[in-house]
């Protein structure tokens, strides 16, 4: 049970809160920072969010004018005010905080932690709601919204539905449990549009962004008699189509839509040096134990990391890893 009432006291008493997520956020991690601060609003708090990357153009539409979610830019920003409660949203590791960490952990005040992950750092010190089996992180503050007798508005109810239905891959992964229909029924009678959120998510994709997954596709290859695929993005091919790292957000769903395949790693090479990994399973191998071996973490049939190696390297050492436990699981 999360001890929610302990969370309403904090709010009770703070004036000032201040909103962050993870690095290269997602529709569950924005969705839910622009529900949760509807919801603050409500309460008569001051509320801004910052993240430590900027939002993804795919999820512009949920801040139109750019007026609610401000953020670093590489690594590099203040946050725009001076908060009494600090939440932090989706992630429960320094890692995922990036350039957010130093500030962080200098803050004196209170702070929570709002997550989903198995993956959690105790020395992250704050709060913790954390519920390993909720589907997506927009569950735990639809909950939210029903202990602490919150009213949805459409906007909340829009963003909630893009954080619940984009991690559960649009209802279609194993997680999505008769609560999660549910919990989105009721947020369509309060004003969410799953037409548009399907049109904006799935059918605006920039030109450049197919031209890149082009690229993607053709690095592929499988192993392990066709149950492990393995793609890769190189900068050069980020510059080379005019692309942005963001544009690759979804992209091993492909390598995880290969007949056969059961287990999908996506390596992406970075600007600034070192390889960012995907990992996801429908099989026995846990992802999140694996990439925890390289420093990330995550759920059980998906996880990330991002390690200071080469791609080539990343490739080598973490697909021969992988290989290595698919077969001891086979046997």
């Amino acid at each position: 049970m999360l001890n929610w009432r302990e969370l309403d006291r904090l709010i009770e008493k703070a004036e000032r809160v201040l909103l962050t997520c993870h690095v290269r956020p997602d529709g569950d991690s924005l969705g839910s920072e622009l529900a949760l601060a509807d919801l603050l609003v409500q309460r008569g708090k001051e509320v801004a969010i910052y993240n430590p990357s900027p939002t993804p153009d795919r999820y512009r539409f949920l801040d139109p004018d750019g007026s609610r979610v401000d953020s670093q830019v590489d690594g590099v920003g203040t946050p725009p005010m001076d908060p009494d409660l600090f939440i932090v949203l989706d992630t429960g590791t320094w890692s995922q905080l990036a350039g957010l960490g130093t500030y962080i952990r200098q803050l004196e005040a209170d702070k929570v932690v709002i997550d989903h992950h198995r993956s959690q750092d105790e020395d992250l010190e704050a709060l913790r709601l954390v519920d390993v089996s909720a589907p997506a992180c927009g569950m735990l503050i639809y909950d939210a919204f029903e202990h602490l007798h919150a009213e949805f508005t459409p906007q909340s109810a829009q963003a909630l539905f893009v954080a619940i239905s984009t991690d559960t891959g649009w209802m279609r992964h194993p997680t999505t449990s008769p609560e999660v229909f549910r919990a989105l029924g009721s947020l369509v009678e309060h004003g969410a549009e799953p037409h548009v959120i399907h049109r904006e998510l799935y059918s605006s994709n920039r030109i450049e962004r197919f031209r890149l997954l082009s690229r993607m596709i053709a690095s592929l290859r499988v192993e392990l008699e066709g149950r492990l695929a393995v793609g890769l993005v190189r900068q050069s091919d980020i510059t080379e189509v005019c692309a942005h790292p963001m544009d690759t957000e979804d992209f091993i769903d492909y390598l995880m839509s290969i007949k056969g395949v059961e287990t999908g790693l996506l390596f992406i090479e970075q600007q600034g040096g070192g390889t960012k990994v995907s990992f996801r399973t429908r099989g026995e191998l846990d992802c999140s134990k694996l990439a925890e071996t390289f420093g990330g973490g995550g759920h059980r049939p998906a996880a990330g990391a991002t390690v200071a190696l080469s791609l080539d390297d990343a490739v080598s050492q973490i697909v021969a890893r992988t290989e290595e436990r698919m077969k001891a699981l086979a046997t």
